[in-house]
């Protein structure tokens, strides 16, 4: 929380730095429209702000599929299977770390997604029902019930994020 409020006081220093030397009203709306991104990109490279929620971390799962009816198909095809996973892959120390970058968490989901429409469909019975269960999974998992494609496009936005990093993929890559 303190490198949060670190982060914006510094922003806010800047800022107010970058208007104070702008002597005209054009440069002033130029600098507060560049400063704008560079504070959304900072947020989003820090996971902080808006860009916070882990929306695939097993507490977050079990908080929107699980808390208000445990035999929900979703809680019980879909979100148990999927924390069981990679619970089952990953030690607990291991998970905190992953489960606090966003884009290691979406990595790992597209990795094992493909276990997890198999899980799903054992669990439902037949591959309709496990193809209404995934998307009724993505629907529910987004903030603003977007559509799926936007679940998809944001985990291989995050999961591209992790190949970045050849070292720590190969880590995630042995233990899945």
């Amino acid at each position: 929380m303190s490198n949060e409020l670190i982060i914006a006081v510094v922003l806010g220093i800047i800022a107010l730095v970058l208007i104070k030397v702008a002597k005209s009203i054009l440069f002033k709306v130029i600098g507060f429209i560049l400063i704008i991104p560079v504070v959304l990109i900072v947020l989003y490279i820090t996971d902080t702000g808006p860009f916070s929620n882990n929306l695939l971390s097993r507490e977050h799962l079990k908080a929107t599929f699980c808390k208000t009816d445990p035999q929900d198909p979703l809680c019980i095809c879909v979100a148990k299977p999927y924390i069981a996973m990679i619970e089952g892959k990953f030690s607990p120390d291991e998970l905190v770390e992953i489960e606090s970058k966003n884009y290691e968490t979406a990595y790992v989901f597209g990795k094992l997604y493909d276990s997890l429409k198999i899980q799903v469909g054992i669990c439902s019975g037949n591959a309709d029902s496990a193809a209404i269960l995934m998307q009724s999974f993505s629907t529910k998992l987004l903030p603003t019930g977007e559509k799926t494609s936007a679940l998809a496009s944001w985990i291989m936005d995050k999961g591209n994020s992790v190949k970045n990093s050849n070292s720590r993929l190969k880590e995630l890559d042995e233990k899945l």
